[in-house]
């Protein structure tokens, strides 16, 4: 155990204090803590942005997948672009 610090008339005195060391662990302390929330937020939420989160929350097969607005949008263009050639084609055919 550590003396407390006492003056020349027995007085109880502060103790020095690192102000370093002391600054240092609380910002430790708040990184740790900060972590922590965000782990917590991000377990809470029901987004589900790729496959595996759905697989994990429903514990069940799964046997497709969620397509992205993006791969969406792609796919439509892609469809009308191929139903405007083949259209295109007929019509010279005949």
């Amino acid at each position: 155990m550590s003396q407390i610090p006492r003056d020349a008339a027995g007085n109880p005195m502060l103790a020095l204090v690192n102000f370093k060391k002391t600054l240092l662990m609380r910002f430790m302390g708040v990184l740790f803590l900060a972590v922590v929330a965000a782990v917590f937020l991000e377990e809470s939420r029901d987004i589900f942005y790729i496959s595996e989160d759905l697989k994990d929350a429903i514990k069940l097969p799964f046997l497709g997948q969620i397509p992205s607005s993006d791969r969406l949008e792609k796919n439509l263009e892609a469809t009308k672009d191929k139903k405007s050639a083949t259209n295109d084609m007929v019509a010279v055919e005949t």
